[in-house]
């Protein structure tokens, strides 16, 4: 067989364009609301118009742009959306958790211990921020439940938009650390119930971080 004869297994464009918009979003490189105009990213990403408006039509799919005005903006999460969001994850993520506990088997053990250790050294907010969602998409992509899976991780991905805002605190930071840390001892240990209740309570937690980002959405 010659290469010619191989099928070319590079990712679409449309897909490259698709994940680089994603990425720069979790990077916080646009803002919540701000408008995306093909043609300025096209230039940015060094491609044509239409691999983007491909890529903005799934990204809308996705929850994260919406059109509004005949053009495409970043999604500007209200309290109320946030609010949502968490109420689902309370219900989804102990027991989502608990299913991965009793999953993991030993050769688990030193991915988790390596992302714990990666939110312990973090020494600034972006550093905190990448391994927070680092130890998040560890133990979600442990979910047997693909339906699950993609479930969380679109919901992961909205408030993303809004995550490194609340991670400014300090304090917010010492205590996902610190749900991190329990987390991660009850995924080690294999216990089921452990791990439910701490997401719970993780979840919770930040919710009241989030909830403090939209002061002016609150009666």
């Amino acid at each position: 067989m010659t290469d010619s004869d191989r099928i070319q297994r590079t990712p679409p464009l449309a897909d490259q364009v698709y994940r680089g918009l994603r990425e720069l979003m979790r990077e916080h490189a646009f803002k919540p609301g701000e408008r995306l105009v093909e043609a300025n990213l096209a230039r940015r990403l060094d491609v044509s118009r239409t691999p983007v408006r491909e890529a903005l039509s799934r990204l809308a799919s996705d929850g994260l742009v919406e059109f509004q005005d005949g053009g495409v903006a970043v999604l500007r999460l209200t309290l109320e959306d946030v609010e949502e969001i968490f109420e689902i994850r309370r219900l989804l993520e102990p027991p989502a958790a608990a299913q991965v506990a009793r999953s993991l088997g030993p050769q688990d053990n030193e991915a988790f211990r390596a992302a714990l250790a990666r939110a312990e050294a973090a020494r600034s907010v972006i550093e905190f921020s990448e391994a927070n969602i680092a130890f998040r998409g560890l133990w979600v992509s442990r979910i047997a439940n693909r339906r699950l899976r993609k479930t969380l991780l679109r919901f992961d991905d909205q408030v993303s938009l809004v995550r490194r805002t609340t991670l400014v605190d300090p304090r917010a930071r010492s205590v996902a650390l610190d749900g991190l840390r329990r987390l991660a001892t009850a995924f080690l240990a294999g216990d089921a119930g452990r791990a439910a209740a701490e997401m719970a309570e993780f979840v919770d937690s930040a919710f009241e971080f989030f909830e403090a980002a939209f002061p002016e959405d609150r009666p």
